[in-house]
């Protein structure tokens, strides 16, 4: 699975840091104990900034550390090292280092602030809304902690109050970090034109600046421009070449615009740059892998990327190296740690399935797939990507698999099945007449298990051309004598459809516990629909008749139940 090491907040994050570590500017945190003031402690600090914003974090951990050795009263110290520590991965570290701030600051608005932030960028949202409301009640017009709270609200799913104070902060909003937190808030909301509106607020020049364009680039991909995002990144790039998130999240759009060469670049750059970066590995093994390309080199950057962080991605990526290599015994020792470390992750137990089944006939396909722990349909995190950020940006790469007849190595970078679809579909396929039945029944069963087979692979394919937005390939799936619900005229439909699926910005389909009924030449399936997108959800039940038309399943009737 490919990552997103670099989120917004990550920038946005950087940029309150530098200020809270900055002696001077009035949103610096002033000396809150008299004995903080020396100038060897001062001099660390600005040493330790100045090495955090080139990304240098084993120079700006050990400026911090020192720092506070020289000033054992001032917090701020403990910001920065926390602040390293957090963009090392190390979650806990960062708490800790920054439970130690607040403690020499308990009621100090700007070290609350900060602690609010690094709570949301490690999606604490309960414990992040605390500290914010805290906050609020010792400074109640501090705007930056007003969007602090609407992200913790929004990140509870408490749409409506997180709305309401995000607008109540766009009419207080003047200066450049006011603008760039506003952005980001509407990134985490949803709400990408609103966005790219605030961060069009931040001035060049301004120490934000990098993190606006990142964060422009982020809002413009959402809705569908990846090339004025690619543009947009590329000035991010220029203003702060050394930071290797910028160039994980230039190679990742590359990729969106199909240009794997340049990809493979970025990730390069991003290694040269930070060669501790287990996201820039990860990823430059998944895109090796996913082209069948110099496979032994990507195997050595997928076990470097599970050095540097034994995540489940690193593993999963692993495990599809594995596969393009034809290891399956390999694949499916790393896939199974993908599985252990996150079962919720449908993608993950896909692919353990399918290494489970490689190189071996129908019924051990739908034997691997029926056996797969059930999948629970999660939300995907929004996109920055990170399941980066974090591990938490995830890209779907893993083929459909079905149970058909002996499979070959599945390219990683297809589209994926639902987990839920083809684990239901082999069970169903599974069941058979007895071997004492009669030779008319036994075809019969065989003809049903062929039947719901075939059916589950067409609807992951009209899944996956929906969420791709292929119009040809979806409405390819639909009978020609397909009639749309409420009587409506099937041209005015197929036009609705076109004019919907050119709509900018990505959607996510999920279908939930698909039951397949066999009836002669007609299949019906049943299931929960899932939608979503960035301004629009909903879950409905539906069900949809497939004919056989021209030799291949299609869609004869849509229900919504």
């Amino acid at each position: 699975m490919r990552l997103t090491a670099f989120m917004p907040s990550k920038l946005v994050a950087a940029c309150l840091l530098a200020c809270a570590l900055a002696a001077g500017p009035a949103r610096g945190l002033d000396v809150v104990a008299p004995e903080a003031t020396n100038g060897a402690a001062s001099g660390k600090l600005r040493e330790g900034r100045d090495a955090l914003a080139a990304h240098k974090l084993d120079a700006a951990q050990a400026a911090f550390t020192e720092a506070a050795r020289l000033a054992p009263k001032d917090p701020r110290p403990w910001v920065g090292r926390s602040a390293a520590a957090q963009l090392r991965g190390r979650a806990a570290e960062a708490r800790e280092h920054m439970a130690r701030a607040v403690a020499l600051a308990p009621d100090h608005p700007r070290v609350l602030h900060i602690q609010g932030q690094l709570l949301l960028d490690q999606q604490d949202h309960p414990a992040a809304e605390a500290v914010f409301r805290k906050i609020l009640g010792l400074a109640p017009k501090q705007i930056e902690s007003q969007i602090g709270l609407a992200n913790a609200l929004s990140g509870q799913g408490k749409a409506v109050p997180a709305r309401e104070l995000l607008a109540q902060a766009t009419k207080a909003a003047s200066a450049a970090a006011d603008w760039l937190l506003l952005g980001n808030a509407q990134l985490a909301a949803g709400d990408a034109d609103a966005a790219l509106m605030a961060f069009n607020k931040v001035p060049a020049g301004q120490d934000a600046a990098v993190a606006a364009q990142a964060g422009k680039a982020e809002a413009l991909e959402r809705l569908g421009r990846p090339e004025m995002a690619l543009a947009a990144l590329q000035r991010a790039i220029e203003a702060a070449p050394t930071q290797a998130d910028l160039q994980i999240r230039r190679g990742l759009l590359y990729e969106q615009l199909k240009r794997p060469d340049s990809a493979e670049a970025a990730y390069r750059e991003a290694i040269r740059l930070d060669e501790k970066s287990a996201a820039a590995h990860n990823n430059l093994a998944y895109l090796l892998g996913s082209q069948g390309i110099k496979l032994d080199e990507a195997l050595s950057h997928a076990k470097r990327a599970l050095l540097l962080d034994p995540a489940a991605a690193m593993f999963d990526t692993l495990g599809s190296v594995h596969l393009a290599r034809r290891d399956y015994p390999a694949a499916r020792s790393a896939l199974e740690q993908a599985v252990a470390k996150a079962p919720e992750r449908d993608v993950y137990r896909q692919r353990l399935a399918q290494a489970q089944a490689q190189g071996k006939g129908a019924e051990a396909v739908a034997a691997a797939l029926a056996s797969a722990p059930p999948a629970t349909v999660a939300a995907r995190p929004a996109k920055a990507m990170p399941e980066a950020s974090s591990n938490s940006a995830g890209v779907k790469s893993v083929a459909s698999i079905t149970a058909t007849a002996a499979q070959p190595v599945v390219p990683l970078g297809a589209a994926p099945a639902s987990a839920a679809v083809a684990a239901t579909a082999a069970a169903n396929a599974g069941t058979t007449a007895p071997a004492n039945a009669a030779n008319a029944a036994t075809l019969q069963g065989t003809a049903a298990s062929d039947a719901r087979a075939a059916v589950a692979s067409r609807l992951q394919a009209w899944e996956s051309a929906w969420e791709a937005k292929d119009a040809g390939r979806y409405l390819d799936v639909y009978a020609a004598d397909f009639k749309p619900e409420k009587h409506r005229n099937r041209d005015e439909w197929v036009a609705d459809r076109r004019k919907k699926l050119d709509k900018p910005g990505s959607i996510q389909i999920d279908l939930d516990a698909p039951n397949f009924e066999v009836a002669g030449d007609v299949v019906k399936v049943t299931f929960t629909q899932r939608y979503n997108s960035s301004n629009y959800k909903d879950a409905t039940r539906k069900q949809l008749e497939w004919v056989k038309e021209s030799g291949e399943w299609r869609i004869r009737r849509e229900t919504t139940l």
